[in-house]
């Protein structure tokens, strides 16, 4: 998180989404084609549908890809609903993948971190804290001629393959860790969005 005393930049792992990725990955569903792949091996989980409960649950996971991403929880409250999944009672076929791979959801991701401490490249938040929002916003603010205005910026990043991002909104943007691992990029893609909230 990089604040000053009108601006505040964001930046979050949400397990909320990654977990909907896994499980996307790992059961093989065809939906969300405009989001690539995890970045790192998904073993894959035999569902044992058949073609109609295939289909039911890529309405299903489809359904609630969108719902996570049309309803952002505020960045200290990214809670996941496992490992039950209440929430989905109406939904069969997602709720019963949601249940059986909330563990290894929590284990991939797990392993994942572990590896890029080994690797000592850290994850895509030390990198992000390398870049600097400050001399970002400052060099903004001298285009502008002015101060930033006051304004709250959130950066969601997930770890699919690629370099990839998608505005959530206007004060709100998910990217591939492999674009915030890019700082020259990760800068260029938020250069007009912090511009035109400064």
């Amino acid at each position: 998180m990089v604040e000053t005393a009108s601006w505040l930049v964001v930046f979050t792992d949400p397990a909320d989404l990654v977990l909907a990725l896994y499980l996307r990955d790992a059961a093989g569903l065809d939906v969300a084609q405009d989001f690539p792949p995890l970045d790192g091996h998904v073993p894959r989980w035999d569902a044992r549908w058949d073609t109609r409960q295939r289909r039911a649950a890529q309405t299903q996971w489809l359904s609630w890809w969108e719902d996570l991403l049309d309803h952002r929880p505020d960045d200290r409250d990214v809670r996941v609903d496992g490992p039950d999944f209440p929430g989905s009672a109406g939904t069969p076929e997602l709720q019963a993948a949601q249940v059986a791979l909330f563990p290894a959801a929590l284990r991939w991701q797990s392993v994942r971190r572990a590896q890029a401490g080994a690797l000592g490249t850290g994850t895509t938040f030390s990198a992000l804290h390398t870049l600097g929002m400050l001399p970002l916003v400052k060099e903004i603010e001298a285009r502008l001629g002015r101060p930033a205005s006051a304004f709250r910026y959130v950066v969601e990043v997930v770890p699919t393959t690629g370099k990839h991002y998608w505005d959530l909104g206007v004060e709100r943007l998910l990217i591939s860790d492999e674009l915030g691992m890019d700082l020259e990029s990760l800068a260029d893609v938020l250069r007009p969005r912090l511009g035109a909230l400064a």
